[in-house]
């Protein structure tokens, strides 16, 4: 069994590509940069503010993990 949290930046990038969405299109959508979802994805942009994380998982349709976001 599997108990590590998936890294967030790899759920940004699931939860985009399930629904069909450039990075340019969410970054829109949530009026960000395109720059600021890659370094998200990738994992270099670890500090999040906590709007941003809820637009990213609203957007997404990601549901909180019971133990939080590892970033």
């Amino acid at each position: 069994m599997n108990t590590k949290t998936e890294p967030f930046g790899n759920l940004v990038y699931q939860g985009r590509k399930s629904l069909g969405l450039t990075q340019n299109e969410l970054a829109e959508r949530i009026g960000i940069e395109a720059s600021t979802i890659s370094r998200i994805e990738n994992g270099t942009r670890k500090k999040l503010g906590y709007q941003l994380v809820f637009k990213l998982k609203t957007s997404l349709q990601i549901s909180e993990p019971k133990d939080g976001f590892k970033f």
